[in-house]
């Protein structure tokens, strides 16, 4: 690839990325290392920033492990200070006996994620390159897989962006002769304990061209299958859902008649919602787990999916929620809408309260505040003679599924006393000075 094509490309690239906002409204970190890949991506993005005048910061991330951090440090401030432009410089010093490899992976991107968040990063570019995505595949090859293992890196996932994916290594280091590039040799590469070191240095160099070619041929199958179950997708996705609001109910059998690869992908593919739009990043030892939860044919606990995401297994229906969006609760004024429902309240005479849809209560208790909120372990009425009793019996007792139990509403006071459960309880309304001119009647009614 010659020099210019490559620049070009990146150019092109960005564009793309950047197809929801302007392009000098573009604010890009650049991970750096001080070897080769990400020097030269560090390089164009600074040509590109002022061709196309976006904004641009860089990080190194020092391991304390490479002999020529300094030369990196001090070549990085230089850099930063001749183009004008913010180099961020951080230390670990805290580092663990086993698994390094992992440990420095998860916490460089934490950080960049933090460093993104704080300053208002639109991407965090690094410098993965063709190499990285073979090194990638083989690894992945090594033990039980599915072809959903076998994507490799992806360009963009989150606010990640790898825009060298598709080059070789031999090109970029081409292209940094041709520009007079300065990069580091990172010494640490050549310690064979980490698994890619490991892959790269001993294993992939004795390849044939034939095993190298196969590794591609096994990453092209899996792009196939992924776009082939995307065009599937939509009809997946009317035989499955039977909800989308407050939560996602998927019809259990029917999921669970999928094969495991596309089980993955299709919650991939709904649960981007409650994952700012972007795939999860999962172990496959999470996702083993999660079928085994689903196979059982009882209620059971909620699975955590991740920090975000709960998985619940009924015993006919799935029910996918944002963590965050279940403790619902709203003000109970007239003409309020909980789901399916939509509650009136009006001057009553407090003649009829026997009836399970609707309560008669003291305007004072209006006053002081009415809510509808959902229902939590744990919670407890009374009944008509004052003695307390579990909400969650009474929905055992009416049949209700994990569903029904998330989404009914309870009505509750300023001290979020259950005062009334509609449909299901008459109104316990713990006042006793009734009188014409200070009864309230709350009906709950379908919606139309």
């Amino acid at each position: 690839m010659p020099f210019y094509d490559l620049e070009r490309k990146i150019k092109r690239k960005i564009i793309r990325y950047s197809s929801n906002k302007t392009i000098d409204s573009l604010k890009i970190l650049v991970a750096y290392s001080g070897g080769v890949d990400s020097s030269v991506l560090l390089y164009i993005v600074n040509n590109l920033s002022v061709e196309m005048g976006f904004d641009y910061d860089f990080a190194y991330i020092d391991h304390s492990m490479n002999q020529n951090a300094d030369h990196i440090f001090n070549f990085a401030n230089q850099f930063a200070k001749a183009n004008r432009t913010n180099f961020i410089h951080h230390f670990i010093s805290n580092h663990p006996k086993n698994n390094k490899e992992l440990f420095f992976r998860n916490y460089r991107y934490k950080y960049f994620n933090s460093l993104k968040i704080d300053n208002q990063y639109d991407f965090i570019f690094t410098a993965h390159h063709y190499d990285d995505q073979i090194e990638t595949l083989y690894m992945r090859t090594q033990g039980s897989y599915d072809w959903t293992n076998l994507l490799g890196v992806r360009e963009a996932r989150q606010s990640i962006r790898r825009p060298l994916i598709h080059v070789k290594k031999k090109a970029i280091i081409s292209y940094a002769v041709r520009n007079g590039i300065y990069w580091v040799f990172d010494n640490t590469n050549n310690d064979n304990a980490m698994t890619r070191n490991r892959v790269r240095n001993r294993i992939l160099t004795n390849k044939s061209s034939f095993s190298i070619a196969f590794l591609i041929l096994l990453n092209q199958y899996s792009r196939i299958n992924f776009y082939l179950f995307n065009k599937k997708y939509k009809k997946y996705k009317n035989e499955i859902i039977i909800k989308e609001k407050p939560f996602i109910v998927l019809k259990k059998e029917k999921f669970l008649n999928l094969s495991a690869a596309h089980k993955k992908t299709f919650l991939q593919n709904i649960l981007k919602k409650y994952n700012n739009n972007n795939f999860l990043i999962n172990k496959n030892t999470k996702w083993i787990s999660l079928w085994n939860y689903l196979n059982k044919d009882k209620n059971l606990k909620d699975f955590e999916l991740n920090k975000n995401i709960i998985v619940n297994n009924s015993r006919d229906l799935i029910v996918l929620r944002n963590k965050k969006d279940y403790k619902r609760k709203i003000d109970l004024v007239n003409n309020t809408i909980w789901n399916e429902y939509i509650f009136k309240i009006e001057a009553g005479n407090c003649v009829n309260r026997d009836n399970r849809d609707c309560i008669y209560l003291n305007r004072e208790v209006l006053i002081n505040g009415l809510f509808l909120r959902n229902w939590k372990i744990g919670d407890v009425y009374r009944d008509k003679n004052n003695k307390k009793k579990r909400v969650s019996k009474l929905f055992l007792k009416n049949k209700f599924n994990n569903y029904k139990k998330m989404v009914y509403p309870l009505v509750v006071d300023a001290n979020d006393r259950i005062l009334w459960i509609p449909g299901l309880l008459d109104g316990f309304n713990g006042y006793d000075d009734f009188s014409k001119n200070n009864c309230i009647k709350i009906s709950k009614e379908i919606l139309n």
